[in-house]
C-alpha cells in the first residue's frame, strides 16, 4: 500500500511543479489535485474498512493512479499530440464559451480512447486520450470526441445539472444530437484531407477558408430538410442517427428549439461553400474516374469516403 500512495503523491507534487512552470494551466492544476483526493479518500476507506476490500476495487484505483502519472509525463516531456491540436481546440472553443481553455491529446496505451473534462466557471481543462496509433474515423474515438465536448455547450449543462432525472435523460439526449453534429463536422473535415492526400490533388485548388462546415449539421437538417434524404448514402450512413434524432425532437423545450433554429439558421447560410466544394471539378474528377485497380489500392477508407463523396455528388 505504500507504494500505491507513493505513486498517488506523485500526481500532487507533479501537478504542483507543471503549474509553477506554466506547463500547465490552473484549471488542469485542479483537475488533478481533485483526482488526488478522490483516489486518497478510497484508499484510506478500504485501510479503515479491510473488510471491504476486494482486488478489483484496488486494481481500478492503481490503474486510474497509473493513468494520471502517465499524462503527467507526457506533458511533462512535451510526447502530447498536437498534430490535431488547434483543430480540436477550436472545435470545443465554438461549443462552449470559455475564456481559458487547456486542452491535451495524449496517446495512451489502451485500445479505447477515453477523455477528461474538468470546468470551473469560464475555465475548461479537456485531456484527450487517444490510442498509439489513432484512428481519427474510428467510431469509438468520434465518439469521445464528440459526447463528451457536446456537455460542454451550456445547454447540455444547464439539463445535466438539474436535479429532476427527466431533464438530465433530455439533457443527454442534447447532447447526442450535437454530438453526431460534431462528427459529421469531424468526418467532413477529415475526409477532405484523406481523400486529398491519397488521391493527390492539390490543396491550392480550394480557399482553405472554403471548408463545407454546414455539413456539421446535417443531424439537424435531416429532420427539415427532405431534398437531402434523397441520397441513399447520406441515408444510410445516418440511419440509427435519425431514429434518435426524431425519438428526442419531440422533447425539446423553447431554448434547445432556439438552439436548433440557429445551428439551421447558420447551416443555409453556409450552403453555398458546400456547392462549391460538390462541383470541384478536379477533386470529383480524380474521384469518380478511378479504375478498379486503383480503387482497390487507396484502403476500407477512403473507399468509404469515395462512396460517400460521388454519392453526394451523384
Amino acid at each position: 500500500m505504500s507504494e500505491i500512495l507513493e505513486k498517488l503523491e506523485n500526481i500532487k507534487l507533479k501537478a504542483e511543479e507543471l503549474y509553477s512552470t506554466n506547463l500547465i494551466k490552473d484549471i488542469t492544476r485542479k483537475l488533478f489535485l481533485q483526482k488526488y483526493n478522490s483516489l486518497y479518500q478510497e484508499i484510506e476507506y478500504y485501510s479503515t474498512y479491510p473488510q471491504l476490500y476486494e482486488d478489483w476495487k484496488i486494481e481500478s484505483i492503481i490503474s486510474q493512479i497509473e493513468e494520471f502519472n502517465h499524462i503527467l509525463s507526457a506533458i511533462e516531456e512535451g510526447i502530447d499530440e498536437r498534430k490535431h491540436k488547434k483543430f480540436f481546440n477550436e472545435l470545443i472553443l465554438k461549443i462552449g464559451d470559455f475564456n481559458e481553455l487547456d486542452l491535451w491529446i495524449i496517446r495512451m496505451p489502451y485500445k479505447i480512447p477515453s477523455c477528461r473534462v474538468f470546468s470551473d466557471n469560464s475555465e475548461l481543462c479537456f485531456i484527450l486520450q487517444i490510442p498509439e496509433k489513432p484512428d481519427y474515423l474510428d467510431t469509438n474515438l468520434l465518439g469521445v470526441l464528440a459526447h463528451e465536448p457536446a456537455h460542454i455547450h451550456h445547454f447540455v449543462r444547464s439539463k445535466i445539472e438539474s436535479i429532476k432525472e427527466e431533464k438530465r435523460k433530455v439533457g443527454e439526449s442534447l447532447a447526442d444530437i450535437l454530438a453526431y453534429s460534431i462528427v459529421e463536422y469531424m468526418f467532413t473535415h477529415s475526409s477532405v484531407f484523406i481523400v486529398r492526400e491519397i488521391i493527390g490533388v492539390s490543396k491550392a485548388c480550394e480557399s482553405k477558408e472554403t471548408h463545407p462546415s454546414w455539413l456539421a449539421r446535417i443531424t439537424v437538417l435531416r429532420s427539415v430538410t427532405d431534398e437531402i434524404w434523397s441520397n441513399s448514402v447520406i441515408i444510410q450512413r445516418n440511419s440509427v442517427a435519425l431514429d434518435r434524432l426524431l425519438a428526442v425532437l419531440p422533447l425539446l423545450n423553447t431554448s434547445e428549439e432556439f438552439l436548433v433554429q440557429e445551428i439551421l439558421k447558420e447551416a443555409r447560410m453556409l450552403m453555398s461553400e458546400w456547392i462549391k466544394y460538390k462541383t470541384d471539378e478536379n477533386l470529383l474528377s480524380k474521384l469518380e474516374h478511378l479504375s478498379d485497380d486503383e480503387v482497390e489500392k487507396i484502403g476500407e477508407i477512403p473507399k468509404k469516403i469515395r462512396e460517400l463523396i460521388v454519392g453526394c455528388t451523384s
